[in-house]
């Protein structure tokens, strides 16, 4: 895994070497979606959002991406994916992510 200071060269997808989730390589064709069962879910302030992609690097399901705008790079939940665990807004610089009740 690269420093910390090496971690904001992501390439056009968001990412770096690694896979979304950054844990195993899912190779289940039929894996199981987890949003189903959240209670709840991230909202994202993009004019707050810089666009640096710590959300996700850090999401445990790789539910995250960044997505190109006017304004930049902004991150956006895959909301079927996305489980409420909470890590995003925890790992977000400028607290442009908050968790809401479903």
């Amino acid at each position: 895994m690269k420093n910390n200071q090496e971690n904001n060269n992501l390439d056009e997808k968001g990412n770096d070497d690694l896979e979304l989730g950054a844990v195993i390589k899912n190779e289940i064709e039929f894996y199981p979606k987890v949003g189903e069962w959240k209670t709840e879910f991230p909202v994202y302030d993009h004019d707050k959002c810089i666009g640096c992609g710590i959300c996700v690097k850090h999401c445990p399901e790789g539910a995250i991406k960044l997505i190109k705008t006017p304004k930049g790079k902004k991150a956006v939940a895959d909301l079927e994916w996305c489980k409420g665990c909470g890590i995003c807004p925890t790992v977000c610089p400028t607290k442009a992510i908050q968790m809401r009740k479903k």
